[in-house]
């Protein structure tokens, strides 16, 4: 099949002609050039200075018209010093106008040069060109050239075609990301639609049909093919859903993958034209597919399974293939090659607790709120967590699918049935990684199963036991986190076994190898948080105690983070447990760990966070040496607060200080305040500590500045007479908390803390401030879902609609806000008045 077809060549560039341009000499030229062979030395000082340079000639219009010619004409240059003119070209075309001010004659110009290079027999080349020309219709939109593109995909030459599906490919994720623009949906729809379905066919090139296929997808994930998105492009449903059948039956993968990606798409929107046959047509298609050589093909085809499971109407060709898809699902479990070359070492080694954590094992660690806390994920991943991995991965697909079939066999219990003997077999085989497949397969599904039978549900728990002392470490550590899904079952099921799971899991705890010790601590973290709750675990306490004890001794660094985690979070379900003799010797042990930790010690922002849960908890069994705690977290804010100026007077000598250890031994004051509500007066008097207030609320650390606000909301009710005297301080670092750019934690915390003030201090105290204040609130009434509000962030938006309303409300009362409100409520759009006054019942 010929690439031409019976439609316009690729017409006269001269339609572009600006008529001038600014040019340089040739000098100048000559001297760009030589900046551009210095760009591509590996000499960083050097790059820097360059880079500085581009950027101030890239001030000057004449100066982009160089590099244009540069890439485009001067053939006699080498290939790199030519790409380098277009990357740079490119890089300041991303820019503002402020930066680089480009007039329309001089961007048609630009839009005429490198159209001539998406021709050039250097593929690289053209595909510097394509990213220029998506830059330029970035800046402004020009149909023109659109439509030029197109044309092109008509010419019987590969490297035009190539050149300008490339650069249509990158133009339309630029423009379909940023918001559709009507002439571009009329333009894509009319003709880059259909040309590129046509492109897909199966007599042309893979790599022209890889190309099409991949611009196909970027259309489809932004809705092209729906009607109430794009009413045009409905219309092209059934030549689409052919051309996925085309690239379907293709032996290249990587056409695979793209009509797996776009059966998945498909199926998920429900389209109209799709009739049952062809539903079950393309599943029984996408369950061959994860029996796929090629990797990313099963990945791609295994995500069409949470889709099924998810939507009722395709249930009966779920379970229709259910035990053909449940061995699709285990064999994509089993590590792969690919999977042990990646994995960490010491997830195989036996013995390797001894062994000190490795700086590049040791992740950087945020401060987080509360006692059971989910684990970042790279620390799971390297943790040797048979659940989570960096990278998306057919095995990782393979659980996602899995655990949605879990939630459809939550209502239906025999699925779970017709699954669980493949999975048995599994856990029988004499190989470990189908195996550790099994016991990986049974942790998916193993909430849905608590509602079988307790025979069954005992029966598996106990396989899960004894795979907890396999010679093979990723074994143990797999059943570790797989017996953490059954724990409702346990507690309130199977009663008789939670002694043998809390003494399996106490012993893995003590494992030898430090993988192990992760899992097993995460899931006895997991076990208090439920069982603590219910009540049966809390008769395990002192053997609980016990291993703490023994793994404050024997963990190293990651490990201990989690520990102290996990320690947190049972003071915080059962904080009267450690006031035991076991229990006492855990927190002694916690208390001298603390009071030696020093700022930048690894282990410290989580040590300092089980101190603020055992604080807030047991702040008047602790009350004898409370006074030392806040002496050490008084001195933590103070010397980060410290480091903080002086890397502000000297950025170029010193490192910023670990501000999210400032925040969390501010929390620990706060626990403080909190534990002992008006008891607290008394330890203010031997250590004033709101006095660091003013460091906190003024850090450039979100969370330092929230932990501010929780201390100063949380001493309002209680020290009256302590906060008053420090609120001229801290009004300016409160209405700035509650504006743009703090984020919307910060303003929400804000807004609390003035909340608490405005109704325990004395009103004339905040009177200084209030034009400011009702400037900040109005702000927070203005701001618009999509615009200011971004979707993800509605949730905290209405918890902060609702705490400023409260706040408005009370100071409408206590301040003259009241006779300003009139006035600077006609500043708050009409709908977002009438939604105040409807969901949070706002008064004028």
């Amino acid at each position: 099949m010929s690439l031409a077809m019976a439609t316009p060549g690729p017409g006269d560039l001269a339609g572009l002609k600006p008529g001038s341009a600014p040019e340089m000499g040739s000098a100048e030229m000559e001297q760009i050039c030589g900046l551009l062979e210095a760009s591509l030395m590996p000499n960083g000082d050097l790059q820097k200075k360059v880079l500085s340079s581009m950027q101030q000639l890239g001030k000057r219009p004449e100066f982009l018209v160089a590099l244009s010619r540069i890439f485009v004409e001067l053939e006699e240059k080498s290939i790199h010093i030519r790409q380098s003119a277009g990357i740079h070209l490119k890089n300041l075309l991303k820019q503002n106008s402020e930066v680089c001010f480009v007039d329309q004659a001089t961007e048609a110009f630009l839009c005429m040069q490198v159209m001539k290079a998406l021709s050039h027999p250097t593929k690289i080349l053209r595909h510097t060109a394509g990213s220029v020309l998506a830059s330029l219709m970035r800046r402004r939109l020009d149909i023109g050239v659109i439509d030029k593109l197109w044309q092109q995909l008509h010419v019987d030459n590969a490297d035009v075609v190539e050149g300008s599906m490339w650069a249509l490919t990158l133009t339309s994720e630029d423009l379909l990301g940023q918001g559709v623009d009507e002439a571009f949906v009329q333009i894509a729809c009319a003709k880059i639609l259909p040309r590129t379905i046509e492109l897909t066919d199966q007599r042309l090139p893979s790599w022209l049909r890889k190309q099409s296929s991949d611009l196909l997808m970027q259309y489809l994930v932004q809705g092209a093919f729906d009607p109430e998105k794009w009413p045009a492009g409905a219309g092209m449903q059934g030549s689409f859903l052919a051309s996925l059948g085309a690239l379907a039956m293709s032996q290249d993968a990587e056409l695979v993958q793209n009509s797996c990606k776009g059966f998945c798409s498909v199926i998920e929107q429900r389209w109209a034209v799709l009739s049952q046959d062809h539903i079950s047509m393309i599943l029984g298609f996408m369950l061959r597919a994860g029996e796929h050589a090629d990797e990313d093909v099963r990945r791609e085809a295994l995500a069409v399974w949470r889709v099924a499971s998810e939507a009722s109407a395709l249930h009966p060709l779920l379970e229709q293939n259910l035990p053909e898809l449940t061995k699709v699902l285990l064999a994509n479990l089993v590590y792969s090659s690919a999977d042990m070359m990646a994995m960490d070492a010491g997830s195989l080694d036996n013995d390797n607790a001894d062994r000190p954590d490795s700086l590049e094992e040791i992740q950087p660690q945020f401060h987080k709120e509360g006692g059971f806390s989910d684990m970042d994920k790279a620390e799971k991943a390297a943790a040797g967590s048979t659940f989570l991995s960096e990278e998306w991965t057919a095995r990782r697909a393979a659980a996602d699918a899995l655990d949605a079939l879990a939630g459809y066999a939550g209502t239906h219990p025999q699925v779970c049935s017709r699954m669980l003997p493949m999975i048995s077999e599994k856990l029988q085989s004499t190989c470990w990684k189908q195996q550790e497949a099994g016991i990986h397969a049974l942790g998916c599904i193993g909430a849905s199963c608590i509602q079988v039978t307790p025979e069954l549900l005992d029966g598996m728990i106990r396989l899960l036991l004894s795979k907890l002392t396999a010679e093979q470490p990723l074994l143990r550590s797999a059943a570790c986190l797989s017996l953490t899904q059954f724990l409702p079952g346990v507690i309130m099921l199977v009663s008789g076994s939670l002694p043998v799971v809390m003494s399996a899991i106490l012993e893995r705890c003590r494992d030898t190898n430090k993988h192990v010790q992760a899992a097993a601590v995460e899931s006895l973290t997991t076990i208090l948080q439920v069982g603590l709750q219910a009540g049966p675990v809390k008769h395990f306490m002192e053997d609980v105690f016990q291993t703490f004890i023994v793994c404050l001794d024997m963990y190293k660094v990651k490990n201990l983070r989690k520990l102290y985690q996990c320690v947190a979070g049972a003071v915080g379900a059962s904080p009267e447990l450690f006031t035991t003799e076991r229990g006492q010797a855990v927190l002694g042990s916690i208390l001298q760990r603390f009071f030696s930790a020093q700022v930048g010690d690894p282990t410290a922002m989580a040590i300092f966070e089980s101190m603020a849960s055992i604080v807030q908890h047991l702040a008047s069994f602790v009350a004898g040496i409370l006074p030392r705690i806040v002496d050490k977290a008084v001195r933590v804010v103070n010397e980060v607060g410290y480091a903080m100026q002086i890397f502000k007077q000297n950025p170029e000598e010193y490192e910023p200080p670990d501000q999210e250890l400032m925040a969390a031994a501010v929390d620990i004051l706060a626990s403080a305040m909190d534990g002992l509500q008006a008891e607290a007066v008394g330890l203010l008097k031997q250590n004033n500590f709101l006095c660091i207030l003013p460091l906190a609320l003024t850090a450039s650390s979100s969370r330092a500045r929230q932990s501010g606000f929780w201390l100063l909301g949380s001493a309002a009710p209680h020290c009256k007479a302590q906060v008053q005297p420090l609120l001229s301080h801290l009004l300016e670092p409160l209405v700035a908390g509650m504006k743009l750019p703090a984020g919307l934690p910060v303003n929400w915390s804000a807004v609390w803390a003035l909340g608490e003030l405005c109704q325990r201090v004395d009103p004339p105290s905040l009177e200084p401030a209030i034009p400011q204040i009702t400037e900040a609130f109005v702000g927070i009434f203005q701001r618009r879902v999509g615009m200011e509000v971004l979707p993800n962030q509605l949730a905290a938006h209405r918890q902060l609609l609702g705490a400023s309303c409260f706040t408005v409300n009370c100071l409408k009362h206590t301040s003259t806000l009241g006779d300003r409100w009139p006035s600077c409520k006609r500043l708050i759009p009409e709908e977002n008045l009438k939604q105040l006054q409807s969901q949070y019942g706002f008064c004028d």
